[in-house]
């Protein structure tokens, strides 16, 4: 029967249908590849924010310079910058979002910290400036722990911490961790999952299927169930025109956490877009809600 249907009067339908059906066999295969690939490149450690890579450890010549109270700890699996700029234990950590170079956000950063004689801690994620692990979800597990035995054998103790954007993921496990006293996530999400899912139509059903796959393995980034573990202030801003993670996503997380007894949430709307959201004028009004007697002289 397959011999008359394959040479038969329908034949060339036939062949076209088992060529497609046979490419879509091999699409849906590789599928999860595809998604983990565009994701990665994309969404977590995005080609165009690697300018930067050129110049070891963060920092080019002019900069080593200029900042010159900077102290590098590297290794394999971790690499941040450390500013002692007093004497006291206490420290501000900050982690900044892949999809920006993190030349612009550090240089934003020191100029902040020396302004205010601060101590701080820049923090770096996978993948990034030496660090050689993939940005995954188990990676960066790791590098956080190990980032926060380098910070302790510089005798600081982070206080407060800061997440931009992806960063708001990591800075929410720092803070548990740590039991930083006061938590500030600018342009946070709820899960990586659902912003990614965002930007799919319904009707892609297996490519769906395929980022929710990829996603719980590799990128279980849940900033919603992770603050659930967060029992301190938490303070998040938001760009009301942010068309990468919609403002709604701190909405969201402020509605769910509100009636959670051992949490303060506090929502700023801002003014600005994703990008233009972060500056020293937000830096300083964080500021304003720490305790400066503790973090300087």
């Amino acid at each position: 029967m397959f011999k008359k249907i394959w040479r038969g009067k329908y034949s060339k339908y036939f062949k076209i249908f088992s060529v497609i059906l046979i490419l879509l066999t091999c699409y849906l295969l590789i599928l999860d590849k595809i998604v983990y690939s565009i994701i990665y490149n994309i969404a977590i450690v995005p080609s165009f924010s690697d300018s930067e890579s050129n110049y070891s450890n963060f920092l080019n010549p002019i900069q080593r310079k200029k900042y010159q109270n900077c102290k590098i700890l590297s290794s394999d699996n971790h690499n941040v910058i450390v500013v002692k700029n007093n004497n006291k234990k206490s420290a501000i950590a900050f982690y900044h979002g892949n999809a920006m170079t993190n030349l612009d956000n550090l240089c934003c950063w020191l100029d902040f910290l020396e302004e205010f004689k601060l101590n701080g801690v820049f923090i770096e994620c996978p993948d990034k400036n030496g660090i050689k692990n993939k940005y995954t979800e188990k990676n960066l597990n790791v590098t956080i722990k190990k980032s926060i035995e380098a910070i302790e054998k510089e005798h600081l103790k982070i206080e407060y911490s800061i997440g931009y954007s992806l960063g708001t993921y990591p800075v929410i496990k720092t803070g548990i961790k740590e039991e930083v006293k006061k938590i500030f996530l600018i342009a946070p999400f709820t899960t990586l999952e659902e912003i990614i899912l965002e930007k799919i139509p319904k009707f892609f059903y297996f490519e769906r299927k395929a980022v929710k796959r990829v996603c719980k393995k590799h990128f279980n980034f849940n900033n919603l169930s992770s603050l659930r573990d967060y029992k301190n202030d938490l303070y998040l801003y938001h760009g009301f025109n942010d068309n990468i993670i919609p403002f709604s996503n701190s909405e969201t997380i402020k509605e769910t956490l509100k009636n959670k007894g051992n949490i303060r949430v506090n929502l700023i709307k801002q003014e600005t877009n994703h990008n233009d959201i972060l500056g020293k004028k937000l830096f300083e009004n964080i500021l304003k809600l720490c305790d400066e007697n503790e973090l300087n002289e």
